[in-house]
């Protein structure tokens, strides 16, 4: 979803922003205060302000004037500072089946991540390893590789948190390719599960994804420390299975159970 959200704010603006601005600004306040400013309308013969989504756009910079075919003059100001409170409603946002943030140090393997996602690209169809898909999943892996944010104060804290797993790893889609699996093993990447791997440093950004996990490991994996107390729910599907026929009627049903804890018992 952050990504979907970043790619239709880069279109719509024309600037290079990154899946992690969702969770930097995580608050509908925070969006407003950096990519907007308030909208006052009058008649044409005085002054407006006009919204504008990017402040370093030159309509919020610059003054100007334009006139229509009809001779109606607009004129367009410089938008006035928005002493507003920002709104308090915190964005919830539900990832099925998204580590926890990497630790500093991490090594980058992000060419790992690229032969997975290769592996099974090659493998019926649905997807395709092109020049442009490779640049997008890069820079996928190296934003999740390098954001290291700090745990949110108890201001901060959402209310509540709900986090979806897959029980299964990729990895069931990787181990007929010889090749990947020499490359995992050169790299000393386990495909076995093994005490705390989902936030192990050399699982780096996209190889924990790989082994299926157990009961322990359906746990809040580290977020617990980013955002409190989370319910974790999990179902019998790896990351790619989740949102397909077969399959999202189980994410259907974990979503639901996430949406009734979220709302409360007085919500």
């Amino acid at each position: 979803m952050g990504i979907e959200i970043a790619a239709r704010a880069s279109s719509e603006t024309g600037l290079e922003i990154f899946p992690s601005f969702v969770v930097e600004h995580p608050t509908i306040g925070d969006l407003r205060n950096v990519f907007a400013r308030p909208t006052t309308s009058t008649p044409h013969s005085e002054p407006i302000s006009e919204f504008c989504l990017v402040a370093s756009t030159p309509e919020s910079t610059e003054d100007h004037v334009s006139a229509s075919d009809s001779e109606d003059i607009v004129m367009v100001q410089s938008p006035v500072e928005d002493v507003s409170p920002a709104p308090n409603a915190r964005i919830t946002l539900m990832q099925g089946h998204m580590c926890c943030p990497r630790p500093v140090a991490a090594e980058d393997k992000s060419e790992v991540g690229w032969r997975i996602y290769q592996s099974i690209a090659s493998q019926g169809g649905l997807w395709n390893a092109s020049d442009t898909t490779q640049q997008h999943l890069r820079a996928i892996f190296a934003s999740v590789a390098n954001y290291h944010p700090p745990p949110m104060t108890a201001e901060e804290l959402p209310r509540r948190t709900a986090i979806i797993w897959g029980k299964k790893g990729l990895i069931d889609r990787c181990s007929r390719d010889d090749k990947l699996m020499q490359l995992l093993a050169d790299r000393d990447i386990p495909t076995e599960p093994f005490v705390g791997f989902m936030e192990h440093a050399k699982m780096g950004a996209i190889a924990w994804g790989l082994p299926h996990k157990t009961d322990a490991d359906l746990g809040p994996n580290g977020w617990d420390r980013y955002v409190g107390e989370a319910l974790c729910v999990s179902i019998d599907a790896d990351h790619l299975e989740m949102p397909m026929p077969g399959h999202v009627h189980l994410l259907h049903g974990a979503m639901e159970e996430a949406f009734t804890y979220l709302r409360g018992p007085n919500d």
